[in-house]
C-alpha cells in the first residue's frame, strides 16, 4: 500500500460482489514505506460496509506512528498477522 486510498465509492456500489479486500507493503530492497494509519482506514471501510479485509503482509518498510520499521521479508507475514486486524464479513 502506498498511500491512504478512499475505495468506498466501489464498497457502496459493488459491496454484494467484493468478496474481500486484501493489502500490504512492498518488499525487497526498494521498498517504499507502507503506513500503518493507511491500513487501518482501508480496513473500517471495508467493516462499514461488511467486505471481508485481509492485511497480507507489511512490507519491507513498515511505518507506525512515528516509527519506521524495517522487517525482514520472513517477518512480514508473522506481523501483520499478530496485527490482528483481518475483518471477516458477517454472512449477507
Amino acid at each position: 500500500m502506498l498511500e491512504s486510498i478512499n475505495i468506498r465509492p466501489y464498497l457502496a456500489q459493488y459491496h454484494d460482489c467484493i468478496e474481500e479486500v486484501t493489502c500490504g507493503g512492498e518488499s525487497g530492497e526498494e521498498a517504499r514505506i507502507c503506513d500503518y494509519a493507511w491500513i487501518l482506514n482501508t480496513m473500517m471501510q471495508c467493516v462499514e460496509y461488511n467486505v471481508s479485509f485481509h492485511f497480507k503482509q507489511t512490507g519491507a518498510k513498515f511505518k507506525r506512528g512515528n516509527r519506521i520499521y524495517q522487517i525482514d521479508r520472513k517477518d512480514q507475514l508473522t506481523q501483520a498477522m499478530k496485527a490482528g486486524i483481518d475483518f471477516r464479513a458477517v454472512e449477507k
